[in-house]
């Protein structure tokens, strides 16, 4: 999933005060990075070719329930526990069916790790969809029964997960893609759709009638949309134009048109990346963080007056990102941060240091993978695809459960992860 690239270098410059910020910390980094062990307990193979996985997203019930979505449009469904619970099985009655589809290993760290050459066999149901998907996300208030996914055609659709089958559709973007989906959690029947086309809609699923259409000064795509699940009047997009613009939906007024955008000024324009800003997310107590194709993020600190400047507090750098969208989490709870690769690794940050603190590579070889595992796909093609190292971490999400780290990552070749973490001291 390309969000494109433009003709700067990307370099940008770094605020005076933030590189003092940064230095701050730099002396205590080797020292307090190692707070946290995190390590894959889980990897599941893709289930064919073309299965490119660019949205993951935990119920928020109780967070058991993983759905999968990318280019396949397939909504796959996972019960959590299938893939976790190692201790429950063991090692001899782990046994390979004939197509060697599960295996339990040990991995490079020593620990175990469960292999499953095949999502499919593990899936608890399959959502089939007409278009591509860019974005899930489950409805809060349904618990685990609806899940809303943006897809390619611009469309935004509700899905009854126990049946199966669209219970809502929005068309509202001229056919251009929907990049995000996003509902309020403190008013659950508010929902808002980013896109190509340069607009934010904001409905009312009760009526079906548009609240609000936000556009960027600069008319340019919105990459992403984010309601703040722990403050109820904050509401956050990320553009192309390379900003991150920040509302208080308490301050929005209407626009005259339903086809027409609303004059609504932002409470703050966030701008220090040099390239598209491609996610915003909000990590509580007034910070958020972004994500751009300049091949960073950075935490901002919106408690501060537009008067002392709104400068990024910390920038964070290590991952590759120049051109697709490799996915932003955040785990509150333990003020970690998570993101893709064009390296095909997976990245992990403390929010207080601006260097990983963890990162692990994809490698199908682990599967013992062969080129026929990918239907439709040519050996000449698949070793190319391989030895130019074109995938990327396309996906991540946190499991929100209070002081249990969990994170799972997604690739462009449709393989999961599942990291589990422990804090060391």
């Amino acid at each position: 999933m390309a969000l494109g690239s433009e003709g700067d270098d990307g370099s940008g410059d770094i605020h005076g005060d933030q590189c003092m910020n940064e230095a701050a910390y730099s002396s205590d980094l080797e020292e307090n990075k190692e707070e946290w062990e995190l390590r894959v307990c889980t990897v599941v193979g893709s289930s064919g070719a073309s299965d490119s996985i660019g949205a993951l997203a935990f119920d928020p019930r109780d967070n058991q329930w993983l759905a999968t979505g990318g280019i396949a449009r397939k909504i796959r469904l996972y019960n959590f526990n299938s893939l976790i619970d190692l201790d429950e099985q063991e090692e001899d009655s782990m046994e390979i069916d004939g197509n060697g589809m599960e295996e339990k290993r040990r991995g490079s760290n020593g620990n175990d790790v469960l292999y499953v050459e095949k999502s499919s066999c593990i899936e608890a149901g399959v959502i089939c969809t007409s278009a591509k998907l860019s974005s899930l996300k489950w409805d809060p208030a349904s618990g685990d029964q609806v899940i809303g996914s943006g897809d390619y055609d611009g469309v935004v659709t509700e899905w009854d997960v126990e049946r199966g089958v669209a219970v809502f559709e929005r068309d509202e973007h001229g056919g251009r893609r929907v990049w995000s989906v996003d509902y309020c959690h403190s008013n659950t029947s508010l929902c808002a759709s980013a896109s190509d086309d340069g607009t934010v809609q904001m409905w009312d699923k009760k009526t079906n009638d548009t609240v609000m259409v936000l556009s960027p000064p600069s008319k340019r795509p919105v990459c992403c949309a984010e309601f703040d699940a722990s403050n109820a009047i904050l509401f956050a997009m990320a553009c192309s134009d390379h900003r991150v613009y920040i509302y208080d939906i308490r301050k929005m007024s209407p626009p005259p048109l339903a086809s027409s955008s609303s004059s609504t000024s932002a409470l703050f324009e966030l701008h220090d990346h040099s390239r598209p800003a491609s996610y915003v997310r909000f990590l509580g107590g007034n910070l958020v963080v972004s994500a751009s194709i300049d091949g960073s993020l950075k935490l901002w600190d919106i408690s501060k007056s537009i008067e002392e400047g709104m400068v990024p507090v910390r920038t964070y750098r290590g991952h590759s990102n120049r051109r697709n969208f490799v996915g932003l989490s955040v785990w509150q709870e333990g003020g970690l941060l998570a993101c893709g690769s064009e390296s095909n690794e997976v990245f992990a940050y403390d929010s207080r240091w601006g260097s990983p603190i963890w990162h692990n590579k994809f490698d199908d070889t682990n599967l013992g993978r062969s080129s026929s595992s990918h239907s439709g796909e040519s050996s000449e093609d698949f070793s190319r695809r391989r030895r130019g190292n074109l995938c990327f971490v396309s996906g991540v999400c946190w499991r929100q459960k209070p002081w249990e780290c969990t994170l799972v990552a997604a690739n462009s070749d449709g393989m999961l992860q599942v990291i589990i973490g422990e804090r060391t001291r």
